[in-house]
């Protein structure tokens, strides 16, 4: 997961006309990490389901 600070950079290099390849590979992410972020356009904290696990009804 990136840091806001770190996709604020992404957003500014873009804006600078760095390709998309060049930035992934100057932050050390994938070209899809990438993408994902600049598509939401801000940083977002990851988000997980909220689901049962199969140990759940032998907690008690």
């Amino acid at each position: 997961m990136q840091t806001p600070e770190e996709v604020l950079v992404m957003r500014q290099l873009l804006e600078r006309g760095w390709s998309r390849r060049r930035i992934a590979a100057e932050l050390g992410i994938s070209r899809n990490t990438l993408d994902r972020y600049l598509r939401l356009g801000e940083w977002q904290p990851y988000s997980t389901a909220n689901r049962p696990g199969q140990l759940d009804g032998h907690r008690e």
